[in-house]
């Protein structure tokens, strides 16, 4: 077995580069494990554009090379394996990728999220067959033809607005009356000719299982429950992702993703993760969020100190500083004194105990 680690990162999409870059400039030398296909999510992107910092947008792709490139600089090493065991129960942790077994004193967490799926027994077998959750992949193989997708986000409207540039038709499937995507990506979707949406609707089978491809999908009207069967060659899949955590699922307190939402709900968190474990990025929160997301959710985990309360042995010239008597704490305080502590008298002819600001 290797030398023992400072820190381990799992993971390469923007929490794992962001928390590579933190911990390599704190002099961590950390390893980070990327995975036979590193990038997370946005490697599957096109045009990103709420990114801060590129004012015409950035590619996903390119976005996390610049990530790479940046953790890479500051001397992270990275191995593109996939982890396939953790054991969090003894100290050091231990981490296994393939047939590699890894010890470090920290481990952080940042695998990401994975497309949530439909459901039916006909999608799993017809996947990469005329399903996909991923229209950059796979949009090419649909041109010119009848597509659909499914969803009422930003990611269903993303897909949607893509793929129009391909196929022959886009209808989007939502069991809603209403998109829940911003405002610019329904404007945009509302405005294309060649999408149209389906309200109120979900997708009940997809068809031909026997034939071994997509020919056409079964569609369920919530409102009046009925049914209709729609010509379609390509369905792409767009509700949603969930946060990778079958690694360690089972592990003493694994307890993050409650931790992160009863803070959410503006609630005391709850019991935290063993000193020297931490979650970062979409696993922490209970449903994916954005790239500003992960990529800020790493940057305390290995910079910022606890902060000591004003008057701190660690800092004593702060005693006084930003906060002097007051009346709770000291009931003959004026509110007239001045900030250099001028001593004044109070109306019960108390006199006050003189405080200045420390040099």
């Amino acid at each position: 077995m290797a030398t023992t680690r400072k820190v381990i990162i799992i993971g390469s999409g923007p929490a794992g580069y962001t928390a590579a870059v933190y911990a390599a400039r704190a002099n961590l030398a950390p390893l980070m494990l990327t995975g036979i296909q590193p990038g997370g999510q946005l490697m599957l992107t096109t045009l990103v554009e709420n990114y801060p910092g590129f004012v015409e947008g950035i590619q996903g792709p390119e976005l996390m090379e610049t990530m790479k490139k940046q953790a890479e600089h500051f001397g992270t090493e990275m191995i593109a394996e996939d982890v396939t065991a953790v054991d969090f129960s003894k100290r050091p942790f231990v981490v296994r990728a393939g047939e590699r077994v890894f010890e470090s004193h920290t481990v952080i967490i940042a695998t990401g999220a994975s497309s949530k799926l439909l459901g039916l027994p006909a999608e799993s077998k017809l996947m990469g067959r005329g399903v996909s959750t991923c229209a950059t992949c796979d949009g090419f193989f649909f041109k010119d033809q009848n597509i659909m997708v499914v969803g009422g986000g930003d990611s269903a409207l993303e897909e949607a607005l893509y793929l129009s540039r391909l196929g022959r038709q886009v209808d989007v499937v939502h069991r809603r009356a209403a998109l829940r995507g911003s405002k610019i990506m329904q404007e945009r979707a509302f405005k294309n000719p060649k999408i149209k949406f389906l309200w109120d609707t979900i997708v009940h089978d997809i068809l031909d299982v026997a034939k071994g491809k997509v020919t056409s999908v079964l569609l369920q009207n919530l409102k009046t429950n009925a049914r209709e069967e729609r010509p379609v060659d390509g369905l792409f899949v767009a509700i949603g992702h969930q946060p990778n955590t079958q690694i360690h699922q089972g592990e003493p307190r694994d307890d993050a993703d409650e931790r992160a939402r009863r803070l959410r709900r503006g609630r005391r968190p709850g019991p935290r993760l063993p000193p020297g474990r931490d979650g970062r990025g979409h696993r922490v929160h209970g449903r994916a969020r954005g790239r500003a997301i992960s990529r800020g959710d790493p940057a305390p985990l290995v910079t910022l100190p606890p902060t000591p309360p004003t008057g701190h042995a660690r800092w004593p010239h702060r005693q006084n500083r930003l906060r002097g008597p007051s009346p709770r704490s000291n009931p003959g305080f004026s509110p007239t004194r001045s900030w250099l502590g001028t001593p004044q008298r109070h109306a019960a002819g108390q006199r006050n105990e003189s405080w200045s600001r420390s040099p």
